[in-house]
């Protein structure tokens, strides 16, 4: 479109009426289109990239929300380990790290699942080897040490105490 002035109408017919409705248009072109295209789609591509960040987030203060809520159910011993690696993901979120706060709250879930897994088997055992076992899976959870915990909870002695503990 070269540079000019351009004068022109839209006619808009709306429905159940039988007059057409007539804007004017005036449109003065000083250069060419590329540079305002251009600025109009970065502007497009721009903005839906932040709304995608802002429902990341928001999707991982869900996830923090719900994780709260299942710490906050769970046993009390093990409420006290956990609650304090919340303010890890808070601090995450509130500096805009939502992946960071992500996988921190995994890591949480996780613990939180080994715990409570733990607390079952504690229910149903009464021996003191086992109890030591699962007190010290424990401890490394409290260490942050989630590699240790899990390798405990698969260690053939303890498979084989527990399973001798639920068979009789």
């Amino acid at each position: 479109m070269p540079p000019d002035h351009y004068v022109g109408e839209i006619h808009l017919t709306l429905a159940h009426q039988s007059n057409r409705l007539k804007l004017p248009i005036s449109l003065s072109v000083r250069g060419g289109l590329l540079v305002p295209l251009s600025i109009l789609l970065l502007g497009i591509t721009l903005s839906r990239l932040f709304k995608s960040s802002l429902n990341y987030g928001e999707e991982v203060l869900e996830k923090l929300s719900q994780l709260e809520n299942d710490i906050e159910d769970s046993n009390q011993d093990d409420r006290v380990i956990l609650m304090h690696m919340l303010t890890d993901v808070e601090r995450a979120i509130s500096d805009g790290h939502f992946d960071r706060a992500n996988i921190q709250a995994e890591r949480i879930r996780s613990r939180l699942e080994v715990l409570s897994q733990l607390r079952t088997l504690e229910s149903r055992l009464e021996q003191d080897e086992v109890l030591q076992l699962i007190r010290n899976a424990r401890e490394h959870i409290v260490q942050k040490r989630d590699v240790e915990a899990r390798e405990l909870l698969e260690q053939r002695q303890f498979k084989s105490e527990v399973h001798q503990c639920l068979i009789y």
